[in-house]
């Protein structure tokens, strides 16, 4: 099971890991963009442990976010002045984490965009750099069912291709370990449901 130090070696990182590396514990639960992220969102609920969205949802979830995770930096400024114009979260600020410093990013991971391709991998990534397990994916379903602000029946075929499927399949075998899973789609069956979603069956 690799440490938050070897995971950052892995991704390439160098010998200058952001100062948060390992200094976070205890179970984080993380939201993405997917079709199925409320109904995610109500099976995890009550959720006592910290909590990280990916890209869009940082805006719309009104709980309080610890964290928050994107590949594309540069809309991070208006995300964040949304949430907060909005007070979501009461306002507090999220630690902002991305593979590129932009205005807005707290933390760089370098080579985290090589390594992982998609928001819904890097953000379990960081997450266990960070220190957190377990680590549940919630509305990240990697399947074609679209996102949350889609129209009905719109889908995305990408989230199914081949090389996405290797990118996760490499970190399942190499990084993850067992301590992530997933409440939804093609993740759930690559990663096992969490236990709390076991002991209600």
């Amino acid at each position: 099971m690799l440490t938050p130090r070897e995971i950052w070696d892995w991704l390439g990182g160098g010998d200058d890991p952001p100062p948060t590396l390992g200094r976070y514990g205890g179970p984080l639960l993380i939201l993405g963009g997917g079709r199925c992220v409320w109904q995610d969102l109500a099976r995890a609920a009550p959720w006592s442990g910290d909590v990280m969205a990916i890209n869009e949802i940082g805006q719309h979830y009104a709980g309080r976010l610890r964290h928050w995770v994107t590949l594309h930096p540069e809309y991070m400024p208006g995300w964040l002045a949304w949430r907060l114009g909005h007070c979501m979260g009461e306002g507090a600020r999220p630690e902002t984490h991305s593979s590129r410093g932009e205005a807005g990013i707290d933390r760089v991971w370098p080579a985290l965009a090589s390594r992982s391709g998609t928001g819904g991998l890097a953000a379990p990534i960081v997450g266990l750099m960070l220190g957190y397990a377990p680590v549940v994916l919630g509305g990240v379903p990697m399947d074609d069912s679209g996102h949350y602000f889609d129209p009905p029946g719109h889908k995305t075929p990408e989230f199914g291709d081949g090389a996405v499927r290797a990118e996760w399949r490499q970190a399942i075998d190499v990084v993850f370990a067992g301590r992530v899973t997933s409440l939804s789609g093609n993740t759930r069956a690559w990663l096992g449901a969490p236990a709390f979603l076991k002991e209600a069956a």
